[in-house]
């Protein structure tokens, strides 16, 4: 059976940010699941799926760290994640966080719209 190391949080946020540390610049990028091997072991990537527990955890690593470290991730060409090295890198960490804006806003706006479509517009009380 292949080994899945038993880590603290403490211990995987260590290896994530330890391994990220070799992987500066995009040509340098490390994969999702070879990111996740190495931090936990071959055992915890027989399942290659979104609900892969080892997976996630290196997600919510990322999550928390992608500011103070400078994480950039995509999911294009195969995906991965690598240290910015250069203004131009740490931008797509800030366009990430731009689109999610943008989308949050819009569904905000839709749900006022269907809202006043739904119980129609409220007389102002003063």
């Amino acid at each position: 059976m292949p080994e899945i190391r038993n880590l603290t949080l403490e211990e995987a946020t260590q290896r994530v940010r330890d391994i990220l540390r070799w992987h500066r610049g995009e040509e340098n990028k490390i994969t999702r699941w070879e990111l996740v091997e190495q931090v936990y072991g071959p055992g915890a990537v027989e399942k290659k799926d979104n609900n892969n527990y080892y997976d996630r955890s290196v997600r919510e690593i990322i999550s928390a760290y992608r500011d103070v470290d400078f994480i950039v991730s995509t999911t294009s060409d195969g995906g991965g994640y690598w240290l910015a090295e250069n203004l131009a890198e740490a931008d797509q960490i800030a366009g990430s966080y731009d689109r999610r804006a943008k989308l949050m806003l819009k569904k905000a706006s839709d749900v006022r719209k269907r809202a006043v479509e739904h119980f129609g517009p409220q007389v102002p009380m003063f």
